[in-house]
């Protein structure tokens, strides 16, 4: 894996995002300014984000509006607790082999809209009642303006794959890649 596409380097994530001139020399030199326009474009970027993926179909929380700090959206749980993050589920079996398979498709639907998640792990899915979720895209990334699009869809594969191989539910990165980055170029 390149340096260029490690979370530390923020960078690769901002590629495509426009920004006026003055806006972007400030982000470029790290002024004040600069990190007040990165940090208010995590969440302008989340909120678009998740409002294509959910347009596309992706089961992703539905996002209701922009807040000063972030975004709100759709609860997912009930009343007597939230939906666990994949990685605390405790799934295995048919459960273990329907998260991966709709994790599959999740992906395809985003492919399809000209999203990558672009930080997908399992600490980034939830699963509530038989239905995999998808959640914090501040990081995601439009195919279309991100050069960088193709190389962070071939790493959150690699990052769930791993967890699901581990137990028993094997996803094949470079077949799974092949399928979905045709999305993205064409």
């Amino acid at each position: 894996m390149s340096q260029r596409t490690t979370y530390r380097n923020s960078a690769v994530y901002r590629e495509g995002w426009y920004l006026n001139a003055r806006d972007q020399r400030a982000v470029s030199r790290g002024s004040p300014h600069g990190h007040q326009v990165v940090a208010g474009n995590w969440s302008v970027n989340e909120f678009e984000m998740l409002r294509r993926a959910w347009r596309a179909g992706a089961n992703v929380p539905y996002p209701v509006e922009r807040t000063d700090d972030g975004v709100l959206m759709e609860y997912v749980g009930d009343a007597s607790r939230a939906a666990p993050r994949l990685v605390n589920a405790g799934l295995s079996g048919d459960a273990l082999h329907a998260a991966r398979d709709q994790l599959l498709d999740n992906v395809a639907q985003l492919t399809g809209a000209q999203i990558v998640h672009a930080d997908l792990s399992v600490y980034n899915l939830l699963w509530w009642d038989g239905r995999l979720v998808l959640i914090d895209f501040p990081q995601a990334v439009d195919a279309t303006t991100n050069p960088s699009a193709a190389e962070l869809l071939y790493r959150d594969l690699s990052n769930v794959a791993d967890w699901f191989g581990r137990r028993g539910a094997r996803i094949d990165v470079e077949t799974a890649f092949a399928e979905l980055v045709v999305d993205l170029v064409y």
